[in-house]
């Protein structure tokens, strides 16, 4: 299994990188232009995007990138191309999810009595975006982030499996058909370290940029 960790490793953070270029962005349109037409054409994408199946999407993906067009090899864990199939796989799903939860918090935010007061006191509407907003609005996405690099560093088994990409999820599905409880059992460990760790570094890490929750923690 320790062999197999970068592989996992790779994939999980090559994922939350597209996700983290894409979802931005359309969140962000959703919330600047909510209830016109890009709002609902992102939310659509959204609803499509969290609705469908990961294994489903991988398949498409492998039929046209792989077989119809031959771009992209289909299987294995060798090198750079082989990683795009697997991690866009798991970044679309990543993407529909996050866009609605960063527009939703965007759209909170544009609510408050604070964003009224800078707009009064002539502030442009990009600086208030870029350094007020968005930071604002990314707090609560740090836990939800935490939790999801959790789950992919846990092996998104599905996925490896249908691109042969060889990571500790293929590993842990191997050994549930051979009933190599060994396996089984330090694969159910570095779960739990996994989530353990990652949520306290997303917790510790809002602490930091958040100083509510440190304000409130020295009045208790």
């Amino acid at each position: 299994m320790k062999s197999k960790l970068p592989n996992t490793v790779l994939l999980t953070f090559s994922a939350v990188l597209i996700m983290l270029v894409f979802a931005y962005p359309l969140g962000i349109l959703a919330a600047v232009y909510r209830n016109r037409w890009i709002d609902y054409a992102i939310r659509l994408f959204s609803f499509w995007g969290t609705a469908m199946p990961t294994f489903w999407l991988g398949l498409l993906l492998m039929y046209w990138m792989g077989v119809r067009l031959r771009l992209l090899p289909v299987m294995g864990s060798g090198d750079f191309k082989h990683l795009i199939l697997p991690a866009t796989s798991l970044a679309i799903w990543l993407i529909a999810l996050y866009c609605r939860r960063i527009r939703s918090g965007i759209v909170a935010e544009i609510n408050k009595d604070y964003v009224t007061g800078l707009k009064a006191r002539g502030y442009s509407n990009t600086r208030i975006y870029l350094r007020h907003i968005i930071p604002n609005a990314s707090i609560s996405i740090l836990v939800m982030l935490g939790l999801s690099i959790g789950d992919l560093l846990g092996g998104s088994m599905v996925v490896e499996v249908i691109f042969g990409w060889q990571g500790i999820g293929s590993v842990a599905l191997e050994a549930v058909a051979y009933r190599d409880y060994v396996v089984l059992q330090a694969y159910v460990v570095w779960m739990a370290i996994i989530y353990t760790f990652v949520n306290l570094a997303a917790d510790m890490l809002v602490c930091l940029i958040n100083p509510k929750v440190r304000l409130t923690e020295k009045a208790v």
